[in-house]
């Protein structure tokens, strides 16, 4: 029997400032730019799913997209039940743990859009202690324990990393459950003398933020003294991808409109070795100095579409495809999975 199909009932449609056709999955997470020619065909598929006539390539394509983007389903899948099943799942699933330790609040960085305070608290030795006894206790019946380090700039600690990390490590080989570590860092700090020492405590992923070419970067990212940072944080990611190619590396790109024509210099200059293995992604800078609900839903459009427009840019620029979790329409239509959920 052939199978039958449906909208999703968490697709949402919206204009940017500019009058770009926008939709949204929230079940997906898949983001669309809709051209004026095919807003019309999306809704006709979307309407009446199982009366289309897919009889041209562009035709198939668009359905395609669609259905890959999480926009059509199948008709028997149930999100609501989906979606309560996530929940549980996370809420009561003992099989794995995840932990964030931010060792550090303070940083060495003074970005233009920051909007912390970096008080001069680190962790205590106490509360290394304690944080050994929880892991040792908590993972003591699960399949799989992973520590995310956080800040702060959390290498400004790497002695706290250092430390539990091999205690991590040996409780995990003693559990007989699979272990790794991740970092988010500002990327100035990881010289190949801390790469060596991380790797064997089974780092696996490291994001690092650039904001643009050189002078752009180090106008909105520079050390707390005034001092430039793009080249250093250049020179340690070339020396990760050279020292461990295992460990997967995200770039993360800020971007608001003093930079935003900047970034494809950024894609372009970055090298080839980096390109071909690194996931990359953009995210709007908003003021954090005002309540949320000031910034309209058209703005929040906007910001999506040039979202959208950058990661296909980046496609162009030799980053793969998989790496933007993009789905791609050769034609006019292109979804992209802005979340981690897997289709």
């Amino acid at each position: 029997m052939d199978k039958r199909y449906k909208q999703s009932r968490y697709n949402f449609f919206f204009d940017a400032e500019d009058g770009t056709h926008l939709a949204f999955n929230a079940m997906s997470g898949g983001l669309a730019i809709i051209e004026d020619g095919n807003r019309d065909e999306v809704q006709r598929i979307l309407a009446d799913p199982n009366s289309y006539r897919s009889d041209t390539e562009e035709k198939k394509r668009l359905w395609d997209s669609l259905l890959k983007g999480g926009f059509l389903i199948e008709k028997e899948r149930d999100e609501l039940a989906v979606l309560k099943m996530r929940n549980r799942v996370g809420r009561f699933n003992t099989d794995s743990f995840g932990l964030i330790i931010m060792p550090t609040l303070q940083c060495n960085f003074r970005c233009v859009y920051c909007y912390e305070s970096f008080p001069n608290i680190s962790m205590k030795p106490e509360i290394e202690e304690g944080i050994v006894r929880w892991v040792r206790e908590r993972t003591r019946f699960v399949k799989t324990f992973h520590v995310s380090w956080f800040g702060g700039e959390p290498l400004l600690r790497f002695d706290v990393i250092k430390r539990l990390g091999s205690e991590f490590k040996k409780i995990a080989e003693d559990r007989g459950c699979q272990y790794g570590m991740s970092i988010t860092t500002n990327g100035y700090l990881l010289d190949e003398e801390k790469i060596k020492q991380l790797v064997p405590l089974d780092l696996q992923r490291v994001q690092v933020t650039l904001d643009g070419p050189p002078e752009v970067h180090d106008r909105r990212r520079p050390l707390a003294n005034g001092r430039g940072t793009f080249n250093q944080i250049l020179e340690n990611l070339v020396a990760l991808d050279r020292l461990a190619p295992q460990v997967h590396i995200t770039l993360r790109v800020n971007f608001d409109k003093t930079n935003l024509m900047y970034v494809p210099q950024l894609l372009h200059i970055l090298p080839q070795g980096l390109r071909d293995r690194a996931g990359i992604y953009f995210r709007h800078v908003f003021s954090y100095h005002r309540d949320w609900g000031d910034i309209k839903c058209e703005r929040l459009a906007n910001s999506s579409k040039k979202i959208a427009e950058l990661s296909k840019k980046s496609i162009m620029s030799g980053f793969k495809e998989e790496s933007l979790r993009i789905l791609r329409d050769p034609g006019q239509y292109t979804a992209m999975q802005t979340t981690g959920t897997d289709l």
